[in-house]
């Protein structure tokens, strides 16, 4: 069996996804997209802070032709629901134009990583920002996304 190092090191996450054919191949699988991007950005930072929280992004990509923002976010605490909800705002709310018009212009999917145990014990969990009718159908208006995911599932991802 090939040794590999431990996702475990924010070092080690950050060398290892920010090479753009890995960060396009994993969002991919986890996606379905097929991001058009010549850049992966590590600790990510917006100019003007939102909130009391000075946001850092592991791992920042934008792809402009499809919309879409993706930030791979590397865990290993226990307050990771909280925290990458509150950076995937982040990353909507900086893009609000004025009061006028909030309205995202990219699409935010925000994957993270979780290298320590899931206190659920799941491998992956979805946070959809689509509204939904009484029913539970989907209205199609906002496609963002949060998703979590477990080492396992990262594991079985890359065993191709």
């Amino acid at each position: 069996m090939k040794q590999v190092a431990s996702l475990q090191y924010g070092v080690i996450f950050k060398k290892a996804f920010s090479q753009i054919d890995v960060f396009k191949a994993f969002v991919q699988d986890i996606t379905g997209i097929d991001l058009k991007i010549d850049k992966v950005e590590t600790e990510k930072s917006f100019e003007q802070r939102i909130g009391n929280v000075r946001v850092e992004f592991d791992l920042y990509a934008e792809d402009l032709e499809n919309r879409v923002i993706v930030e791979i976010q590397h865990q290993n605490g226990s307050d990771y629901y909280d925290r990458f909800l509150h950076y995937h705002c982040v990353a909507l709310l900086e893009q609000a134009a004025n009061y006028r018009n909030y309205k995202a212009n990219l699409t935010v999917y925000t994957i993270v990583v979780l290298t320590s145990t899931d206190k659920h014990k799941i491998d992956v969990a979805t946070i959809d920002f689509d509204p939904k009718d009484r029913y539970g159908n989907s209205l199609g208006e906002i496609q963002h996304k949060v998703i979590y995911l477990a080492v396992t599932i990262v594991r079985t991802v890359f065993k191709r």
